[in-house]
């Protein structure tokens, strides 16, 4: 289990995006996605960040809301491309980007 995400709110965090054609590939939480649903092979190509698993041959896939939501760095899938790349095209798109220093919940 990997956290991608965490909300500021509840009902907007996400929103479900209609694709004309079916996936051709299973998608895992983080995976980034171009505008027509196939997966991103390039940073500039990125439009979606994936935040529920989705299947081939489904028509949809639920993807982060950019305004509400800070995208874990960790549960991001980058395959291939260049990390800083990748992360300037998210926060170019309105995603807040933390590591595990912004994120982890202190303990004593």
């Amino acid at each position: 289990c990997k956290v991608v995400a965490y909300a500021a709110d509840p009902v907007l965090q996400d929103r479900l995006v209609k694709l004309a054609s079916p996936l051709t590939d299973d998608l895992i939480v983080g995976a980034l996605l171009k505008a027509d649903g196939t997966k991103a092979t390039t940073a500039s190509d990125i439009a979606h960040v994936v935040v529920e698993p989705a299947y081939e041959g489904q028509e949809s896939v639920v993807v982060a809301h950019p305004t509400f939501v800070i995208l874990a760095e960790d549960g991001i899938e980058f395959n291939s491309m260049e990390k800083a790349s990748v992360i300037a095209k998210l926060q170019s798109l309105g995603f807040v980007i933390a590591g595990y220093e912004e994120l982890a919940i202190p303990t004593t």
